[in-house]
């Protein structure tokens, strides 16, 4: 047991690459839209049964508190990167907190949020994988996958168990929010050289949008963070998920 945990946090990289659409990634890829199709497919059953409704949410916190916690750990107290690589300024790390807090309180606002960039980012980091260089088994490995379930399969609870619909509140929270967000990320990005939230140079298009200026890329991608509120908006509009008063 101890050579295992030894092994599972380990620090030195091994120079691992994920092999991104072989057998392992489409059957990881396809467990998570199942489990999702079986929220979807039963959610007026957990809705109804107040057990099962209490035992799945409860799951979500542990699992949601297990993977940010063993998450800051490891880079925290093993590799010494908490600046650099621990702090939660990503979408889906947001969405981690988000979906925590409003499992916990029950919080309209932040179940919006996690909505918002939970569902698209738990999507995209499954599609676009992107894991630490560290071969199984290791805590970075399981926690890549645990992190984007959990904010796929929190903000399908929200949306399709709890039925939870927008408004023009939560709107101007979600505005407020990720402005906030972005300047203070940038702040943080500037003074250490980060890149957190990718405001700093894009992971895509990167030959063509390095030519930019920083303070013009930075003004580009606050653009499109604030657009994907407005889309998603419309998204909810044509599904009929907007509050009518």
């Amino acid at each position: 047991m101890k050579d295992f945990i030894e092994v599972f946090f380990r620090k030195k990289e091994d120079g691992f690459v994920f092999n991104s659409y072989g057998s392992l990634h489409l059957f990881l890829f396809s467990f998570m839209i199942f489990m999702g199709f079986l929220m979807y497919r039963y959610r007026k059953n957990i809705r109804e049964n107040k057990k099962i409704y209490k035992i799945l949410r409860n799951s979500f916190i542990f699992l949601l508190a297990f993977q940010q916690l063993s998450f800051l750990f490891f880079l925290s107290f093993i590799r010494h990167d908490t600046i650099s690589e621990a702090l939660p300024l990503y979408t889906c790390r947001v969405s981690i907190y988000s979906g925590f807090f409003a499992l916990l309180f029950n919080n309209k606002n932040l179940k919006i949020l996690t909505i918002f960039w939970g569902l698209i980012g738990g999507l995209i980091g499954m599609i676009y994988p992107d894991l630490s260089p560290y071969s199984w088994p290791h805590i970075m490995y399981v926690n890549f996958f645990l992190t984007h379930y959990l904010v796929f399969w929190v903000s399908l609870f929200f949306l399709v168990v709890d039925g939870v619909r927008l408004n023009r509140g939560n709107l101007k929270f979600l505005f407020i929010f990720v402005n906030i967000f972005l300047i203070i990320t940038e702040l943080i990005n500037l003074k250490f050289g980060l890149n957190y939230a990718y405001l700093s140079y894009s992971p895509i298009f990167t030959d063509l949008l390095k030519k930019l200026p920083g303070y013009l890329y930075f003004i580009l991608a606050g653009i499109l963070y604030n657009f994907s509120i407005i889309l998603n908006y419309y998204i909810f509009k044509k599904l009929n998920l907007i509050e009518v008063k």
